[in-house]
């Protein structure tokens, strides 16, 4: 039952993406989901004064704030991308100084890349290198100050403190443990992986969530989807949506949540071909017109 009500969510989230994006709505629709986070976190790191957005909603973490923030702030992105636009920078911008703030490592990550892609779309490829190599020159004189806040920082992240170390690699290897021939092709019950049940049935990562209540097929049928929106998209669009996938893939965000309309507006815009410049239509009007 509770994979048929997920399953419905996730139709419902695409059929909300397609209205979204053929009405020119969606990224109106990311940014308000961005800043109902945003504005709360802000106030909360500001105003309140705490170091850490766990206690911003109930049962939440730092991690749900900064996995929300990066997801619509990548549906914005994609939106932009439908509309032939440019990536709001801003935005990426403030998702990486806010999951920097926080014990996070995945969003570090994830938010870092969106913030590299996102540069490089809107000053290409010149002016980024350029931009970095003159950030790095006007650094030098302030060198020990930033390797000390930078060091602080770093230490003060998981990376620091575990690294690598996690019990996401222990989540995969007993779920794959206890799977056998009808589970893999129906799915699994997560509550009897033990590592898995010590965090109240939460595996930390979406591929383990939608196999558990979806299966094999289902799985296979949603990697080739993905496989064709690369494809299709020709890289650039399946850009949002494959942070967005790294993203998931350490928690479990996506997958009958609320998020998956933010990921299937970049998806259907990785499907979505991309606009003509405006020169080239003007350029196929003049010569409709001749014909």
């Amino acid at each position: 039952i509770t994979g048929i009500a997920f399953g419905a969510v996730m139709l419902s989230a695409y059929v909300i993406a397609r209205f979204l994006i053929f009405h020119r709505l969606a990224y109106a629709f990311s940014l308000a989901g961005f800043l109902a986070i945003l504005v709360p976190s802000i106030y909360w790191l500001a105003i309140v004064r705490e170091g850490l957005l766990n206690n911003l909603f109930i049962n939440g973490s730092q991690n749900y704030v900064t996995s929300w923030l990066i997801i619509t702030s990548l549906a914005m992105f994609a939106s932009r991308l439908a509309a032939g636009g440019r990536p709001p920078l801003w935005a990426m911008a403030i998702t990486f100084v806010i999951s920097l703030s926080q014990y996070t490592r995945a969003s570090v990550v994830v938010s870092f890349l969106a913030l590299v892609a996102a540069a490089y779309m809107e000053l290409g490829m010149k002016r980024t290198l350029i931009l970095m190599f003159f950030a790095m020159l006007a650094a030098i004189p302030f060198g020990d100050q930033i390797i000390s806040a930078t060091t602080e920082t770093v230490e003060g992240t998981k990376f620091g403190r575990r690294g690598l170390d996690t019990p996401r690699w222990d989540m995969w290897m007993s779920y794959l443990q206890i799977l056998s021939f009808p589970s893999i092709l129906l799915g699994a019950d997560t509550d009897v992986v033990p590592v898995i049940a010590d965090f109240s049935g939460n595996p930390h990562n979406s591929v383990i969530r939608f196999h558990a209540f979806f299966g094999i097929i289902p799985l296979i049928g949603a990697l080739w989807v993905l496989a064709r929106a690369a494809v299709v998209s020709r890289g650039i669009r399946f850009i949002p949506v494959f942070l967005i996938l790294v993203r998931g893939f350490t928690d479990t965000m996506l997958v009958g949540t609320v998020l998956d309309a933010f990921l299937m507006i970049a998806l259907v815009v990785a499907f979505t071909p991309a606009p003509q410049p405006r020169r080239e239509r003007n350029t196929r009007m003049q010569y409709q017109f001749a014909s």
